[in-house]
């Protein structure tokens, strides 16, 4: 098969068979890691031949999809699930991480809205419901809860390129009692 291309580099020692770290680029070539399981993240100015120590970030969540806004250098880390909807935002290349206030609608209602933000981004959320029992099975059961796919697409131009990002996620909704019966 002949030689590895890229040499291996070990960026956080600790235990557990885990998917991460996860990586991003900011806009002035820093390499960024983030190991969420442990609220850790570091910093490469390099290109990835040395990392800086180890920085204790409020980034907890699985999945931690980094988004890098081309235009302003913010560096975002979106949640969406399980009721615990959050952004952190880091303007200075990730050195240092806000949490950022988000709404959430409390039900959720299939279709789709569109929006823009900062006069910047074009928004779109699709949310469609999904069944949670085979349509082939025929039963009076109602599941306790309803669940959902919801999809939020975020487009924006940085330059002449146009860019765009798309985060999936399921979301949960318990049936008050009367839905539940009714």
């Amino acid at each position: 098969m002949g030689e590895p291309f890229f040499e291996t580099q070990v960026v956080f020692d600790g235990e557990g068979n885990v998917r991460e770290p996860y990586l991003a680029i900011a806009v002035d070539g820093t390499l960024l890691a983030v190991r969420n399981n442990k609220k850790h993240l570091r910093r490469s100015e390099d290109g990835g031949q040395s990392w800086e120590e180890i920085i204790d970030v409020p980034i907890t969540h699985s999945d931690s999809n980094m988004i890098v806004d081309e235009n302003t250098g913010d560096i975002m880390s979106v949640r969406m699930w399980n009721g615990t909807d959050r952004v952190f935002r880091s303007t200075d290349n990730g050195k240092t991480w806000t949490e950022e206030e988000i709404t959430v609608k409390p039900t959720m209602v299939e279709g789709s809205e569109h929006g823009d933000f900062d006069g910047t981004y074009h928004w779109q959320v699709d949310v469609k419901r999904m069944d949670l029992l085979p349509a082939r099975i025929e039963t009076d059961f109602k599941p306790p809860v309803e669940l959902f796919q919801v999809k939020v697409h975020v487009l924006w131009k940085s330059g002449t390129k146009e860019r765009s990002t798309v985060l999936e996620t399921y979301r949960t909704i318990k049936l008050e009692e009367e839905e539940k019966t009714g």
